[in-house]
């Protein structure tokens, strides 16, 4: 999931093509940089914008981590 803050707005996307193709004209970078940037490193940011990377959380991995969680648990003998 990738974040673009602006000075008064933050807008959430799927894919870097998704904000790119939303926002043409107005980020002043091209993709392919956008494309090899290290997200993990820093946040994108320019005069104009903020770009960073970032993990949705599902209520369906929350529930998964927890079973797998209660299993080891039980696996050691502790429940």
């Amino acid at each position: 999931m990738f974040k673009i803050q602006g000075e008064l707005e933050h807008h959430y996307y799927s894919s870097l093509t998704a904000l790119t193709q939303d926002n043409i004209g107005e980020l002043n970078v091209s993709k392919g940089t956008l494309d090899r940037w290290d997200y993990a490193k820093k946040d994108f940011e320019n005069q104009i914008i903020i770009i960073r990377k970032s993990h949705l959380v599902t209520n369906k991995m929350v529930q998964e981590y927890n079973e797998a969680a209660d299993q080891a648990l039980k696996d050691l003998g502790g429940a």
